[in-house]
């Protein structure tokens, strides 16, 4: 999944941050999670958004200019001020950040024209690759229920006209009906309303054609001028209230952010706004109940993937103690729920740079997800699934320790350029893990052919094998290693056990739906070839040797499939007591990144008396 970056640099003559610390900032985060472009604006010292962009061409990240269209512009341009339909100003809310919250005729031509005059006045030169419009819509309850029903300018009364609603009804309408105005007959999660009262519903729906139109307008000339244009949208349930039709208001656009904003109690929140509803029209009725958090996300997501252009949503990452209550965990469930709707990616907002590191680490995916996704992207329809095994799928993982074990089960076997990528990607997500400086830590993964699965074949032939250890030969000589990995693995007999058992299927089939019943023999001959030498090699690896062969006597007398850690406990529990302290030392050593200090004799006896007892079950 690849991110956008939202940094606000500040109104229009008033900078926050310095260059250096922006591309500071999006260094930092670009390093950790992939992101395709930044959203920057609006304040307009061209010398910033010269220097930030010499950055990110140089890192291949793309830069948009953040401009607002119907609010904010009035401060740099003269302009025609939006009036409810009674032929009132509307009174702007307390400013916010520098934000006024005032906002401007969505029909007036001077208007629209002051936007692209801007645009080639202070930032034509800076190096754009494209415009992201924020500000398209109406005034929302913020300013009371004058707000929504604008803007009722001259000019709008005309393009209302225009459009079939004269506002002369609507006002009517409304003075008679109050509250009863804004009665719900129909109010799904994808805020697509509609109302009781005719005329009312004829108000909404011709005030998202002129929103439209406008849209459509600076949409086609900045694509004109060979820019990207992307869009600022309110969430789906309260987007139509300040004249935002998903499907209309799409059309000509490239991308859209979509303000999925559930922890921000400022405009555009999505609590926020419907509760200003509910306030400023107590009488309302049929009202949508917004559901719990998590829920409304899930409608939310649902909705906004009916745009007419791709989809980013916004998910809000930037910490303030009144406004917006985010937290990492927040950030990631959030994060997560986008993944799994399928969209290319996210909008990180609304200002990075207000962020706390915490907040855009939280982005990070986990290396397994992100692994599987990958996958998926890579193999196609040659993708049957991916399993997760090992200490991560059995609650262990230690990643300075730990490998990240993974299996990659696919239908036919891939050609030497599909393993090439393949192998490239692997070894860029190792590389990212905490533990990839050492022989014992990052990812190790065969892919194998499901006719290996089911039925079992033993031993286990794979197409491709990576691990830390065989780094150094596939970036010394990638092709060669792509042609000589392949063989038989007696270890997938175990791998595949475990994923039978207690594995994690992380994207593709469910796992007893690929792999079959592996025979106990099999099992027990490939875990006991991984420790035969143990007395041989328990010097040099006493933690891996310890714990594996307490778990493989696990299996031998118990009938238990356990992780190494859980090997260390039952053998706490079950085997002489003079060899507690070395398996003591040996999960110490394993949950822990310090130094321990083995007693090597009694390591050596105990490895003489494992093997024994193994070898006697046997």
């Amino acid at each position: 999944m690849k991110y956008i970056l939202q940094i606000h640099t500040g109104s229009w003559h008033d900078a926050h941050d310095r260059p250096e610390d922006i591309i500071r900032k999006i260094r930092s985060i670009s390093s950790k999670i992939p992101v395709g472009k930044v959203i920057i604006g609006w304040n307009t010292d061209a010398s910033v958004y010269q220097k930030v962009g010499a950055f990110l061409r140089e890192a291949g990240i793309r830069m948009f200019l953040w401009l607002p269209v119907f609010s904010e512009v009035s401060k740099i341009a003269e302009t025609d001020e939006a009036l409810d339909i009674f032929g009132n100003r509307i009174l702007p809310p307390a400013a916010q950040e520098g934000e006024g919250f005032v906002f401007d005729c969505p029909s007036s031509r001077r208007n629209i024209r002051a936007v692209k005059d801007i645009y080639e006045k202070f930032f034509s030169g800076c190096g754009f690759d494209g415009v992201f419009l924020d500000r398209i819509r109406t005034q929302s309850f913020l300013a009371d229920v004058s707000g929504v029903l604008s803007c009722g300018c001259g000019r709008c009364r005309k393009a209302f006209l225009e459009k079939g609603t004269d506002l002369d009804e609507i006002r009517n309408a409304y003075e008679l009906k109050k509250d009863s105005f804004f009665d719900m007959a129909e109010y799904p999660p994808d805020g697509q309303f509609r109302l009781e009262d005719e005329a009312a519903q004829r108000f909404f729906e011709a005030k998202e054609g002129i929103i439209a139109d406008a849209v459509t307008d600076l949409c086609r000339h900045f694509k004109g001028k060979g820019l990207t244009v992307g869009l600022d949208l309110f969430a789906p349930a309260v987007s139509r209230f300040v004249g935002q039709n998903y499907p209309m208001i799409t059309k000509e656009a490239d991308f859209i952010k979509p303000m999925l904003y559930r922890r921000t109690e400022a405009p555009a929140g999505i609590g926020y706004e419907y509760a200003l509803f509910e306030k400023h029209a107590p009488g309302a009725r049929g009202r949508w109940k917004l559901p719990p958090d998590e829920e409304l996300l899930e409608t939310q997501l649902e909705a906004a993937g009916h745009a007419a252009c791709k989809t980013y949503p916004g998910i809000e990452v930037n910490y303030h103690a009144e406004l917006v209550r985010t937290d990492p965990g927040y950030i990631r469930e959030s994060l997560a729920a986008v993944r799994n709707h399928g969209f290319e990616g996210a909008v990180l907002c609304w200002n990075v740079m207000q962020a706390p590191d915490a907040h855009t680490e939280a982005a990070v995916q986990d290396p397994a997800a992100l692994f599987a996704e990958r996958s998926a992207e890579i193999l196609g329809a040659n993708l049957v699934g991916v399993y997760l095994h090992g200490s991560a799928a059995m609650g262990c993982y230690n990643p300075a320790k730990s490998d990240l074990d993974l299996i990659v089960v696919v239908e036919d076997t891939p050609d030497d350029a599909c393993k090439r990528a393949f192998m490239d990607m692997t070894a860029e997500i190792s590389a990212r893990l905490p533990g990839r400086d050492t022989e014992h830590a990052g990812i190790e993964m065969s892919i194998v052919r499901r006719a290996a699965c089911s039925p079992f074949v033993y031993p286990t032939p794979f197409e491709l094998h990576f691990s830390a250890m065989h780094l150094e030969w596939y970036r010394r000589d990638p092709e060669d290693y792509i042609r000589k990995m392949k063989g038989t693995d007696k270890d997938l007999a175990a791998h595949f056990t475990v994923i039978r058992h207690r594995g994690r299927c992380l994207a593709g089939k469910p796992a007893e739906e690929v792999f079959g019943e592996v025979p106990a023999e099999d099992y027990l001959d490939s875990i006991y070839d991984d420790i035969r030498n143990a007395g041989e090699k328990i010097a040099g690896n006493p933690m891996y040797c310890t714990l594996n062969l307490a778990r493989t006597l696990a299996y031998r007398t118990d009938g238990k499939i356990l992780s190494k850690k859980e090997g260390g406990e039952w053998g706490l529990a079950h085997l002489p007591e003079k060899y507690s302290p070395l398996l003591r030392t040996a999960l110490e050593d394993y949950e822990n990144s310090g130094d321990v200090l083995y007693d090597l004799e009694n390591a050596k006896e105990y490895a003489g008396y494992m093997l024994g007892r193994i070898k006697e079950d046997r």
